[in-house]
């Protein structure tokens, strides 16, 4: 991405190996710059999520301890709340 956000973080994870770690801020970069939905592989849905998705900024799951869990997103294009994280 030529303009890619937290790309000197992207970067020292790359250069470190942690490429899980590169792979979220890759994604999350994804969704900001396109705006769509990130699942990991085998989530499962029991419905569609399309009405959701036009009715609000941004999708996500919290953890019984209010962390955002970062198997399942999605944002708007170019969401401020993303923006704000990355």
């Amino acid at each position: 991405f030529p303009h890619m956000k937290a790309k000197h973080i992207f970067d020292a994870y790359i250069q470190d190996k942690q490429f899980c770690f590169a792979s979220d801020i890759a994604r999350f970069n994804i969704v900001y710059f396109y705006g769509g939905i990130y699942a990991d592989l085998g989530t499962f849905f029991q419905e569609d999520l399309t009405p959701y998705v036009d009715a609000y900024d941004y999708l996500f799951n919290a953890s019984a301890y209010g962390f955002v869990e970062i198997s399942f997103f999605g944002f708007k294009k170019n969401a401020p709340i993303i923006r704000r994280y990355l």
